[in-house]
């Protein structure tokens, strides 16, 4: 049956309307889209403020293919004094620093029967090792960061660990000889042997 002047009229009615909601779906859409880039523009660039692709006191180093605990510490001290003349190869105390920072210990600490044999070293005061970060069976922690979630342990995603290198005083290694990691602190207190606060404001503030 032919459809009357007013029947077609309102189906045009009707189209001009589902248009109209069509775009302002798809703006909505596309303001989402904008708002979750510009969300993962900032945790980009928080995450990228506290990470160094070599090993360096105060920063998140990503664990490569080859590494060992030894030369990381070794590099990350040496790099803590680059152009004072000085070099570091007694990297032990500094070790145990990175193995008791709490954010290592919680990702990448493993309890005795894999780590007996394993030099006291390298273990933290409460017998935890740092060793299975050396392995890829961890989660993406980047990854992870960028999405703005904690960074979790037993998430099998193949990724070597993400770890964190204590602040050092450059002044008090070069005078000492050795890290003092225990006596170094953020403004609000928090001790470096942890990342910084605003690492941690990315999840807690989503």
């Amino acid at each position: 049956m032919p459809l009357t002047g007013k029947q077609k009229a309102g189906i045009g009615v009707g189209v001009v309307i589902a248009v109209i909601f069509g775009l302002m779906g798809a703006a909505s859409a596309a303001e989402d889209d904008d708002e979750e880039k510009v969300d993962e523009d900032d945790s980009i660039d928080v995450f990228n403020s506290v990470f160094s692709n070599t090993p360096k006191p105060g920063k998140l180093y990503l664990i490569k293919k080859g590494d060992n605990f030894s030369t990381i510490a070794k590099k990350a001290l040496n790099a803590a004094v680059s152009g004072s003349g000085k070099t570091y190869r007694n990297q032990m105390k500094y070790m145990k620093c990175i193995s008791s920072s709490k954010w290592n210990r919680t990702l990448y600490g493993i309890v005795d029967d894999f780590t007996k044999n394993f030099p006291q070293a390298h273990t933290s005061p409460d017998n935890l090792s740092i060793r299975s970060s050396f392995y890829p069976r961890h989660q993406d922690a980047r990854g992870a960061i960028i999405r703005r979630e904690a960074p979790v342990a037993g998430v099998k995603e193949g990724k070597y660990g993400l770890l964190w290198l204590p602040f050092v005083s450059r002044d008090a290694l070069i005078a000492a000889g050795e890290p003092d990691c225990a006596n170094q602190k953020y403004e609000d207190g928090r001790s470096g042997l942890e990342p910084p606060k605003v690492l941690y404001d990315l999840w807690e503030k989503a």
